[in-house]
């Protein structure tokens, strides 16, 4: 019996080995074909995966879609560093959380790195990072790779634009301010806070009706509510700052809707022309005093003219009666002291007074030789007295002539002055001249 009964319990034993070890191929044989599938998966992954070890500062496995990306085989990747494949301003943040990491302190699973790809190009990527330790240490991470290169690229143009467009708000010569649906301030620029006289800060937060006098918000309580789309309407207005000085200002606001067309606030260009202004007084204040002065120029003008006219009108009467005189009294007596009988000695004599008579008479001749010019002495006489209103008669008499021959001397001297078959008086004539 008891022979019996040990081998039955070693083949027993021995079929429960056996039963375990079937249970284990088909244990194995599963894993095999579930690490294949994972495997399979791992490397077919529509995202990037790959793993790094931190100790020893390479990488330990990487599938497909990644080295599709970068443009290396998987042997050229495997000899790669974590920083040769990142640009240089990502190495930096790499090198930075590996220290952090290495002294235990906490850092984000998630992290933006530009990649350096093969050919040169670069490609911005999100790695979603699970961190494996060993004895309460980081030694190592597996990473999911997500491709960002559009939206960083994106976000990197709004960057910048946001910072050109505030670099432009904070120097423009304009005040520049913002005001949600309620009117209160969300932002003014560096401009319109040293036009105010207040730090940007004192004035954010605060209703735009606290700070402008309500007869100059009043036209624009229309737009600050949304009733009124302020489109290219702007308004002046006068408003004192924080020192009592008083400004004057353009405001050119413009109402915000939001992308379902509801009123979401205003913003204003503020354009300070209080310098215009007073220099618009300024000159008004000029022109005025100006027009003044040239009124009273003009006075002066007038007057000077007038008297200039009359100083004029007297040298002409006085050159005229000198030469009248002389060709009045002189040349009769001249001419018959020429035929009186002279000798040669008095004759010279007479010529050389002629002579000096009319040298002294010569400035004067250059106003009244058109009215001589061409008229005998004895014509000359008649017709200054004629000037002075001498009738016919009382030349002959003054002259010791024959009427006869002073109304010859008349005619004559209506055909040297072109007066000839004109209805014109001799003497008005002479007296306009």
């Amino acid at each position: 019996m008891v022979s019996e009964t040990k081998p039955s319990r070693l083949e027993a034993r021995i079929r429960q080995l056996e039963a375990i070890n079937r249970s284990l191929e088909q244990s194995l044989k599963a894993a095999k074909n579930s690490e294949s599938r994972f495997r399979t998966l791992y490397l077919t992954a529509p995202v990037g995966m790959l793993e790094i070890d931190l100790d020893r500062g390479c990488f330990t496995a990487v599938n497909n879609y990644v080295l599709e990306r970068v443009g290396c085989s998987r042997e050229e990747f495997m000899r790669l560093e974590p920083t040769d494949l990142l640009t240089a301003t990502s190495r930096e943040r790499y090198l930075r959380r590996f220290a952090k990491i290495r002294s235990g302190q906490p850092v984000s699973k998630h992290v933006e790195y530009q990649l350096q790809l093969k050919d040169g190009g670069e490609l911005w990527a999100l790695f979603d990072i699970r961190y494996i330790r060993q004895g309460g240490r980081i030694c190592g991470a597996t990473a999911a790779i997500y491709e960002i290169d559009e939206r960083k690229k994106a976000e990197i143009a709004l960057h910048n634009s946001e910072r050109r467009f505030r670099t432009l708000v904070e120097t423009m010569a304009e005040g520049l301010a913002m005001m949600n649906a309620e009117g209160d301030i969300v932002y003014i620029n560096h401009r319109l806070a040293a036009m105010s006289g207040y730090q940007a800060e004192e004035l954010v937060g605060h209703n735009v009706r606290e700070i402008i006098d309500p007869q100059a918000i009043a036209p624009l309580e229309d737009i600050l509510t949304g009733n009124l789309r302020g489109e290219g309407q702007s308004y002046e207005f006068a408003w004192t700052d924080r020192y009592g000085r008083q400004n004057t200002s353009i405001l050119s606001p413009q109402t915000l809707y939001d992308e379902d067309d509801r009123f979401c606030g205003t913003f204003a260009v503020v354009t300070d022309i209080t310098e215009q202004k007073r220099t618009q007084r300024a000159l008004r204040s000029r022109e005025n005093e100006l027009k003044k002065k040239n009124i009273r120029l003009e006075e002066i003008n007038t007057a000077l003219r007038t008297l200039v006219k009359i100083r004029e009108e007297d040298k002409t009467e006085i050159e005229e009666t000198v030469v009248a005189s002389i060709h009045q009294l002189a040349d009769p007596l001249l001419n018959r002291l020429k035929s009186s009988g002279l000798n040669e000695r008095q004759k010279s004599y007479v010529a050389i007074l002629e002579a000096n008579l009319k040298e002294i008479i010569a400035p004067f001749s250059r106003h009244i030789a058109t009215q001589y010019l061409e008229l005998t002495p004895a014509e000359v006489e008649v017709a200054n007295l004629v000037k002075h209103g001498r009738k016919t008669k009382e030349i002959a008499s003054l002259l010791n002539i024959s009427v006869r021959t002073v109304e010859m001397h008349r005619r004559n001297i209506r055909n040297k002055l072109g007066l000839r078959h004109k209805n014109a008086n001799l003497r008005t004539y002479l007296l306009s001249r």
